[in-house]
């Protein structure tokens, strides 16, 4: 990755004040955004909040064209903790932990220390049986891009098949469609938005 494409990755997060959000839902109690493109009606990504030990704050930033994706991932997630909950039942599982075999991409993150740090890895999610209870959880040590020494310990637990309900809602097309209706009246399904006709007929 280029000098030029680094500088605009830190740039970011101060872009991000001055353009305008949509609610589109809430995870865990706190809401979920799409933030539009700066000067324009059109969605430019979707900012979910995740937990944080040691930053202030923390997101993932998902492109609002891979929603679809990332919210089939969660389903496969969600399916694949439901089935190893039953297992686990009905094979009196102690306590246990293994990876989901869910294969997330490379996602952004963003988290707050002091100033507002860029950072990639992967959503990795491990089923976990403690104490009788099982969870799904996501635990990383994420650098800044372009600095090791600058890391934040993000995190985030599915406690149960609602939870992963709370994500799939949210990531929904229709949900996602109608927020932006209701807020911008920008048409998701709307192929050809702001075209110039004459230039078809030459």
């Amino acid at each position: 990755m280029n000098k030029v494409l680094a500088f605009i990755l830190m740039l970011l997060p101060f872009v991000v004040a001055a353009q305008t959000t949509v609610n589109i839902g809430s995870v865990h109690g706190n809401n979920v955004y799409i933030v539009m493109k700066k000067n324009s009606n059109k969605p430019d990504y979707i900012r979910i909040p995740i937990e944080t030990s040691d930053a202030k704050e923390a997101s993932i930033h998902l492109k609002v064209s891979d929603a679809s994706k990332f919210r089939g991932l969660i389903f496969e997630a969600r399916m694949k903790y439901m089935e190893w909950v039953k297992v686990a039942e009905e094979n009196d599982v102690g306590d246990f932990s293994k990876d989901l075999p869910v294969k997330f991409p490379w996602t952004d993150f963003f988290f707050r220390i002091g100033d507002w740090h860029y950072a990639q890895a992967k959503f990795k999610l491990m089923f976990v049986k403690k104490d009788g209870v099982c969870v799904a959880r996501y635990s990383d040590g994420v650098h800044k891009f372009g600095n090791q020494y600058i890391t934040a310990y993000l995190h985030y637990t599915f406690y149960g098949e609602e939870d992963f309900n709370e994500w799939l809602d949210v990531l929904s097309h229709d949900n996602i469609q109608s927020k932006l209706a209701d807020a911008t009246n920008y048409d998701l399904d709307k192929k050809k938005n702001n075209v110039d006709y004459n230039k078809l007929f030459n």
